[in-house]
C-alpha cells in the first residue's frame, strides 16, 4: 500500500505551523480515514528571524567581525571583516583562526585564551595578517558566547585598524622627544655662550695688548675660534626654540659673505669660491641663522658632488 504525506505551513498574522497528513487504508487500500499531526512552528520562525536580522546587522558594521567555535574555528564573518583581512569568506569558514594572527600559537595559548577562561572577555592592541601577508596593528575585543545554561560555546572577535593611529601616536612621540632635545640644546647652548663670551673677552684683551707679531697671532685665532663656535651656538639657540623662528629683515649678501667665509676654512682646498652679486635690493625677511644653514647645506651638497674639486659660486640676480 501506498502511504501519503502531506506537509504544509500555515501563517495567520504571529502563528505559523506544519501538518503532516497521512491517509490510513483498510486491508483493501481504500482509504477508511487520516491521520494528521501539527506543530507550532511561531517560537522557531521569530528565532530564525531574530537571527538572520542579527546577521544582516553585523554584516553591515564597518569593523571586523568574526565568530568562531569553541575550537577556534571560524563559523562567520562580516563584510567589515572581508575587507580588513583580503579573504572572501569561502577561504575563511571553517578554518582556524590563527590564520589571521602572526605568532599565531604565542598569541592564542599565551594572552588570548587565559584571559578568556578567566574574565570571558579580551581587549588587547595585536598584530593581524593580510591575505596579502601584510601585518597591520589592530585593536582587537574578545568576547566568550554562552548558551542559555552559560555554558561557553564559541567566541566573537571585534577587531579594529589602528596603523594609523599608530602611526600618528609614533609621531607625536618623535615631536615630544625632539621638543625636550630643543629645550636641552637650548639650555647648553645658553651655558656655552656665556664662556664664550669670557674667552673671547680675555682673547679681545691680549690682542690690544700684545707686541709679540707670533703671539698677536695665536691671539687672534682664539677670537676666530671662538667666532666660529658662537655660529654653532646661534644653530643650537635656534633649534632650541621649537621651531619659532624669528622674523626679521635679512640682508642676502652679507649672509653669504659670511657662509664663504665658514667655508673657505672647511671645503676642501681644490674647490674655488666664487661670488656674483647682482641682486638689488637685496634684502628679505626671515631667520637669518636659518637662512645661512641652508646655504650652508647646499655649498656642502654641492662640495659632496665634486670629489676632485671644481668651481662653487653663489649668484644672486
Amino acid at each position: 500500500p501506498i502511504k501519503l504525506e502531506h506537509e504544509t505551513v500555515w501563517s495567520a498574522k504571529t502563528l505559523s505551523l506544519v501538518s503532516h497528513i497521512i491517509p490510513l487504508l483498510d486491508d483493501k487500500d481504500r482509504v477508511y480515514r487520516l491521520l494528521g499531526t501539527c506543530i507550532d512552528l511561531t517560537e522557531s520562525k521569530r528565532a530564525e528571524e531574530a537571527l538572520r536580522r542579527q546577521a544582516m546587522i553585523i554584516d553591515q558594521v564597518h569593523d571586523s567581525v568574526v565568530i568562531t567555535d569553541m575550537d577556534g574555528r571560524i563559523s562567520s564573518w562580516n563584510r567589515g571583516a572581508r575587507l580588513l583581512h583580503g579573504f572572501r569568506s569561502s577561504e575563511v569558514i571553517g578554518q582556524h583562526v590563527s590564520m589571521l594572527l602572526p605568532e599565531a600559537d604565542d598569541m592564542l595559548s599565551g594572552i588570548i585564551m587565559p584571559q578568556l577562561e578567566k574574565t570571558g572577555e579580551c581587549s588587547l592592541e595585536i598584530p593581524l595578517l593580510r591575505k596579502s601577508g601584510d601585518v597591520f596593528e589592530a585593536h582587537l575585543s574578545i568576547t566568550m558566547l554562552r548558551d542559555a545554561e552559560g555554558e561557553p560555546i564559541g567566541m566573537v572577535g571585534y577587531a579594529l585598524d589602528i596603523t594609523e593611529r599608530k602611526h600618528m601616536e609614533e609621531q607625536l612621540h618623535q615631536s615630544e622627544k625632539m621638543r625636550a632635545i630643543g629645550q636641552l640644546a637650548g639650555g647648553i647652548a645658553h651655558d656655552f655662550n656665556n664662556q664664550l663670551a669670557g674667552i673671547l673677552g680675555y682673547a679681545d684683551l691680549m690682542v690690544n695688548r700684545l707686541d709679540d707679531e707670533k703671539l698677536s697671532r695665536y691671539a687672534n685665532n682664539i677670537v676666530k675660534a671662538a667666532n666660529r663656535s658662537a655660529d654653532l651656538t646661534k644653530q643650537l639657540l635656534a633649534f632650541g626654540r621649537n621651531g619659532k623662528n624669528l622674523s626679521m629683515p635679512v640682508e642676502i649678501h652679507k649672509v653669504l659673505v659670511e657662509v664663504n667665509a665658514i667655508l673657505e676654512r672647511s671645503i676642501d682646498k681644490r674647490i674655488e669660491l666664487h661670488q656674483i652679486f647682482n641682486a638689488r635690493p637685496s634684502t628679505t625677511v626671515g631667520d637669518p641663522t636659518q637662512i645661512q644653514n641652508a646655504f650652508l647645506n647646499i655649498a656642502l651638497n654641492a662640495r659632496d658632488a665634486m670629489p676632485e674639486g671644481g668651481t662653487l659660486t653663489f649668484r644672486s640676480e
